[in-house]
């Protein structure tokens, strides 16, 4: 690994905190972020912001993305922003799911914006959290509260490209053959997932275990022809399902 990789922030994890898990799950409050990016400019740029904040602040920062998951580990994070501005769909997804798989960390991406296959991309591998560069820091503050909380968080202004991309062959056709597959429990399941519920929040509010849960959900997105639980949520709002 490059010396950049983790020179420019580490700090040891404090006794009381938790270690990282294989799974994506809430968290009480962002607190340790790793922020990774291939500018130097865009580091500091973002660092400097977490700095400022009282309830997160940056654990670790690199800019050897071929390192990514190794510096997550050594850094024991709680998140991971990855500012992926300039960098291609196929990549970003790619960061996202290794991260995602290796340790269980929830990922918020931060990008150019107006690329629903770079947004899709990025929810399917796993991402929890996407914010465009043109949304201000603001809104990234407000996604990594989100994702703390094992939900997920999307800039609306994306919303709309990708639900156009989901339902450019036809609303009308996909919706007449999806309302009758829907169970009334899939129903309920499908609005819990529109108002941005985690799994967790899922189960307890319908009083099911986590696992029956997500075989709702993953039934759900298999009817409706999606690859993730924000583009059957988004689906659903367009098609008035729910």
């Amino acid at each position: 690994m490059s010396e950049s990789a983790v020179a420019l922030a580490v700090e040891p994890r404090k006794p009381d905190q938790p270690a990282a898990s294989t799974a994506v799950r809430p968290l009480p409050g962002v607190r340790r972020v790793l922020v990774a990016a291939t500018s130097r400019l865009h580091l500091q740029l973002f660092v400097s912001h977490l700095d400022r904040s009282p309830d997160r602040r940056c654990a670790a920062s690199t800019d050897d993305l071929d390192h990514l998951v190794a510096t997550c580990r050594l850094a024991e994070v709680d998140l991971v922003v990855l500012v992926a501005l300039g960098l291609p769909a196929g990549r970003v997804s790619a960061l996202v799911r290794e991260v995602v798989t290796a340790t269980g960390l929830g990922v918020v991406v931060v990008a150019r914006g107006g690329d629903p296959e770079q947004l899709s991309g990025a929810l399917q591998a796993g991402a929890r959290g996407y914010v465009t560069e043109a949304s201000g820091l603001e809104r990234l503050n407000q996604a990594m509260e989100v994702v703390g909380s094992g939900g997920i968080s999307v800039d609306p202004n994306e919303v709309s490209g990708l639900v156009h991309d989901l339902v450019r062959g036809g609303p009308g056709r996909r919706s007449g053959s999806v309302v009758g597959q829907l169970t009334g429990r899939e129903v309920e399941v499908l609005r819990m997932l529109v108002d941005g519920a985690s799994t967790y929040s899922i189960a307890t509010g319908l009083g099911m275990g986590a696992h029956t849960a997500r075989t709702h959900i993953k039934s759900i997105m298999s009817k409706l022809g999606t690859h993730s639980r924000l583009q059957a949520a988004a689906l659903a709002v367009q098609l008035n399902l729910v």
